[in-house]
């Protein structure tokens, strides 16, 4: 199985500059073929920069709570209406987030797992 894309990278900026660079180039009539043999990155790649600048639910400047996690576990817990890793760990930890949560599977909520081991959670 492919890994996930992370959501952002601990070098956010440079992942941000790609985006912006992946925007200018498809309005610039680039397909997303172009805009991948320019990026020098997959298409799928080109393809997710692309859609994170569509998703209003992601917004860099109100998401950075987010970095770590794979993109579509970013997007499932936004549209679950978190806003903190608080709130998701508690909710992990009382049991209402679960593997049975819509938009959820193992795999996800294994992932969430691990990014909370790895990030330190403001209360």
């Amino acid at each position: 199985m492919a890994q996930q894309t992370p959501h952002l990278s601990s070098n956010s900026s440079e992942i941000l500059e790609r985006q912006k660079r992946a925007e200018a180039l498809r309005a610039s009539g680039m397909t997303v073929r172009e805009v991948a043999i320019e990026l020098r990155c997959s298409m799928h790649v080109a393809g997710t920069l692309l859609a994170r600048s569509h998703d209003p639910r992601i917004d860099t400047g109100n998401s950075d709570w987010l970095n770590g996690l794979p993109h579509r576990t970013a997007r499932a817990l936004l549209a679950l209406g978190f806003s903190s890793q608080h709130g998701v760990a508690s909710a992990l930890a009382e049991g209402s987030l679960n593997s049975g949560t819509p938009g959820l599977g193992p795999k996800t909520v294994a992932a969430i797992e691990k990014w909370l081991s790895r990030v330190r959670v403001p209360n």
